[in-house]
């Protein structure tokens, strides 16, 4: 169990910093597993040109709370990017947020984080996020409820299921919104979701413009939706 006790910069500019290659916590193999509460605190300026599973955390099997990731930069050449963390196997992240850019060439390219299957609660991203497919302003790909949450930043991808909140979703979405431009010329472009399938968005909206295409299924909102309720 962590607990942040101050704003960490970790500028590469600054000496004793680096571009990182790969994740900061848990890149590969093992993922974390404790509970990391960040205190409202900050941890600013992390840089990682790294493959896939790219974020401050790569992979996460515990908790993360009360932490914002500022002007990040990540990229990432396969799949699974996000700000905060690049794979969630079914746990909370609480309260946190990424502002900055995000970007992969793969699937599962989120601005908070890039696969999702855990609660997202009081979440949000301003960031620009760009991929190729499974692209989202906050989530790539979501399999957990999503809360309370929202994304402001332009989300861009070159293939299919691009959404200003989350590119592909399977689970509840509620009290969430995204404001900023969603474009793509792939399949399943939504303001909110680019696809969702068998669950229910409730009480959420989009406003941001959208640059999609009538023939590969775009909406305001949504892009695809396949058995759910809107």
């Amino acid at each position: 169990h962590f607990i942040l006790t101050a704003d960490i910069d970790l500028d590469p500019n600054l000496p004793g910093r680096k571009v990182f290659d790969k994740a900061v916590i848990a890149p590969q193999g093992t993922s974390f597993t404790g509970v990391f509460d960040g205190n409202s605190h900050t941890i600013s300026h992390l840089t990682i040109k790294g493959k896939d599973h790219v974020g401050l955390f790569g992979q996460l099997s515990g908790d993360v709370k009360n932490v914002g990731v500022v002007d990040v930069n990540t990229t990432g050449s396969r799949d699974y990017v996000g700000g905060l963390v690049g794979e969630n196997y079914y746990v909370n992240v609480t309260r946190c947020y990424s502002t900055g850019v995000v970007r992969g060439t793969g699937t599962g390219v989120g601005g908070l984080v890039g696969q999702n299957n855990g609660p997202v609660t009081q979440c949000r991203s301003t960031g620009a996020v760009n991929g190729h497919e499974t692209v989202g302003g906050l989530l790539g790909f979501n399999g957990g409820d999503v809360t309370d949450c929202h994304s402001t930043g332009e989300v861009s991808g070159t293939g299919s299921w691009v959404g200003g909140l989350v590119g592909v979703n399977s689970r509840a979405v509620t009290a969430c919104y995204s404001t900023g431009v969603v474009s793509s010329t792939g399949t399943g472009v939504g303001g909110l979701v680019g696809c969702t399938s068998m669950t229910r968005i409730t009480n959420s909206y989009a406003t941001g413009d959208l640059l999609g295409s009538y023939n590969n299924k775009s909406g305001g909102l949504v892009g695809v939706d396949y058995a759910g309720t809107i």
